[in-house]
């Protein structure tokens, strides 16, 4: 009831205790089972062994993560334990290839895991044997332990011996897990017989266990379309699977390539589906198709409900598979959805409206935008309109959003808003208040005003002349502005900021600076408090540290902070191993916009680029160059900016257990 896990950062091994929970386990701390007395220990992989003793692999390094520079590794002293419970065994040499496969079959009763799955995969390796298959099909009726009979049944299905007749068996069985391994075990061949297929949609339709249930969405998706249909459909009808972490999304991925292949039936499944989110995916799925016929499919459906939660379902999958594409052809009958639904719960019309400027209706432009302009109106829901009218580019737009400057509510969404737009006017509106804004809404408004150069040169003259502290100009926002691959910029920049790259050397003389500031007896302690605000105005707009922040960078939580040398070689030289899921893009707009962010997320219609401040998504056809970086979406300079004082404040926030 126990698993074992190896903790690098924490020098130790974990124990967590399983507990069912539907159709799955939930995980909660026991006592750990091993810790180390020094952090160089790094347990990478653990295996039982023949004589119920555990072996570890110790990478004894200093260094605790990967490194390009192979010559920072110590490869001179790994080590491996043994670990035993009890009184010490010393362990026979143990070869299993010399007994016969009679023995071998007698050892999946045996109590020691390793010898087991051994014995089995040798088993396999000899191929199908009538002698093998006897013993095994005697061992699964012939013992009332489950835990034996989904040994015997592993090793017949791996070495080819599991029939329909004895599947059909074990789907009958009173253990849910053997009735679930029969079900996956089965579905492997892909090809089933009609009398095991019927019996998939009995259990589908009636069999108690969530176990069994999450086993035969699983099953489903190996079938062909034609033996899925039921099953699928049996799945969605258990109300009672509504909260549990892993059926509803299995069930759908064993419904979704269906839909593509009969949208009505598909969709008259996730009408009536009990689980959650399975409407909302379906109708995504659809929409996706792109086809008038299968648009209409919707809006017949549409048409015909009446209850305000599966409209908002079909609503939201739709809106989300438009996501990011400014016009697309109104499909036929939406008129008269508009007239029926203006009637509708709040939450219907919030979702109806965008859609139907996306349609390129007429009538919804001009509601959006009064919407948007009535400062009597509740903040959320011109908050959304706002959201609608940039989605579709509304031309009018930029002279609102300047005038929006001035609205608290709506001044941050502004800010934003702005830079989609290459209006002259807008430096000048964000640099004229911009001594009055918070500091998240000067984040916004930098951000803004770097992603042109039309608007960069504007901001740059206003510090120079510091009407914007040159403190303020932090190091991503200083990359932003070298993205623009404007020489004039860059000269200026490097003026009234500092250079783009540090060379080596320079990197290990800043290292021995802060180390040395860290270490310091004669400056004043550390302030850990002051350090977590200049966290949240450098670092949380990317990066999770004790469960808040962005999510652009690896959550820091987790991570080895309280190892010094550890913590600056990551801010210093933030390039010295990058992850591809934190390169740089830097994607040019043809209407002179530049995005620098991570666009990961791409389809052939869209990419989505996350920035520190938010997540865009633009159409292909917008788009000039996208170019990859070499370089992690973590500038280089973070600590350029901040003197001393701030610097060992930051530091010692980033080492901390947290600061309630």
């Amino acid at each position: 009831g126990a698993a074992f896990m190896n903790n690098i950062h924490g020098a130790r091994i974990n124990m967590d205790v399983l507990e069912p929970r539907g159709s799955g386990y939930v995980g909660k701390h026991g006592e750990d089972l091993i810790r180390f007395n020094d952090a160089w220990s790094q347990i990478v992989d653990l295996q039982m062994g023949p004589d119920d003793s555990v072996f570890m692999i110790d990478w004894y390094d200093k260094q605790q993560c990967h490194n390009r520079n192979v010559e920072v590794h110590d490869r001179s002293n790994g080590r491996i334990f043994k670990v035993s419970y009890g009184e010490l065994k010393k362990a026979a040499p143990v070869d299993l290839q010399k007994l016969s496969s009679a023995e071998l079959v007698q050892l999946q009763a045996s109590p020691n895991e390793w010898l087991v799955r051994h014995a089995r995969r040798i088993l396999q390796e000899r191929g199908p044997s009538v002698e093998v298959h006897g013993a095994l099909a005697k061992m699964l009726t012939g013992n009332a332990d489950p835990t034996r009979k989904l040994r015997a049944l592993w090793a017949l299905h791996s070495t080819g011996g599991l029939t329909p007749e004895i599947g059909l068996a074990l789907l009958a069985a009173s253990s849910e897990h053997v009735r679930a391994w029969a079900a996956q075990s089965m579905g492997e061949e892909r090809a089933i017989s009609l009398l095991v297929a019927k019996e998939l949609v009995r259990l589908a339709k009636e069999d108690q266990s969530p176990v069994v249930r999450l086993y035969l969405a699983a099953a489903a998706q190996r079938l062909a379309p034609e033996q899925r249909w039921e099953i699928v459909a049996g799945l969605h009808f258990h109300a009672e699977d509504a909260a549990d972490h892993n059926v509803p999304l299995m069930a759908w991925w064993a419904l979704e390539p269906l839909v593509a292949l009969d949208v009505n039936r598909a969709l008259s499944i996730a009408l009536e589906s009990k689980l959650p989110r399975a409407l909302e995916f379906t109708s995504r799925r659809v929409t996706t198709i792109g086809t008038p016929e299968a648009m209409g499919v919707l809006v017949t459906a549409l048409q015909k409900l009446d209850d305000a939660a599966r409209q908002s379902a079909v609503l939201t999958g739709i809106t989300a598979a438009l996501k990011g594409q400014r016009t697309v052809p109104l499909p036929p009958g939406w008129e008269q959805i508009e007239t029926k639904l203006t009637s509708a719960d709040s939450s219907v019309r919030a979702l109806l409206q965008p859609l139907s400027l996306t349609f390129g209706s007429s009538s919804a432009l001009t509601a959006t935008r009064q919407t948007l302009i009535d400062s009597t109106g509740a903040a959320p829901a011109r908050l959304r309109a706002l959201e609608s009218l940039l989605n579709v580019q509304d031309p009018a737009l930029p002279p609102v959003l300047q005038k929006l400057l001035a609205d608290p509510a709506l001044r941050a969404a502004a800010l934003r808003g702005l830079g989609a737009y290459g209006d002259s006017h807008t430096p000048n509106a964000i640099i004229d208040i911009y001594a009055q804004l918070t500091a998240g809404e000067k984040r916004d408004a930098l951000l803004t005003l770097v992603s042109r150069a039309a608007f960069a040169q504007p901001l740059l003259a206003a510090v120079a002349a510091d009407r914007i502290p040159a403190r303020d100009l932090s190091a991503d926002i200083a990359r932003q502005i070298r993205a623009l691959n404007q020489p004039d910029l860059n000269a200026q920049l490097e003026k009234l900021w500092g250079v783009a790259r540090e060379a080596t050397a320079d990197k290990i003389a800043a290292r021995e600076k802060y180390k040395a500031l860290v270490a310091s007896t004669t400056l004043p302690k550390a302030d850990a408090m002051h350090g977590r605000a200049i966290y949240e105005r450098t670092c949380a707009a990317c990066h999770t540290l004790f469960g808040a922040g962005g999510k652009i960078g690896p959550d820091l939580t987790g991570s080895n902070r309280a190892d010094l040398d550890y913590l600056l070689h990551n801010i210093l030289d933030p390039n010295a191993e990058i992850p591809n899921a934190y390169r740089t893009s830097a994607v040019e707009l043809k209407d002179g916009r530049v995005l620098v962010g991570v666009a990961n997320q791409q389809d052939p219609k869209v990419v989505t680029v996350v920035t520190p401040n938010e997540a865009l998504t633009i159409p292909r056809p917008e788009i000039k160059t996208t170019t990859v970086s070499e370089f992690s979406m973590m500038p280089e300079g973070l600590l350029t900016p901040l003197n001393d004082r701030e610097a060992r404040d930051l530091i010692a926030y980033l080492r901390s257990g947290g600061i309630p």
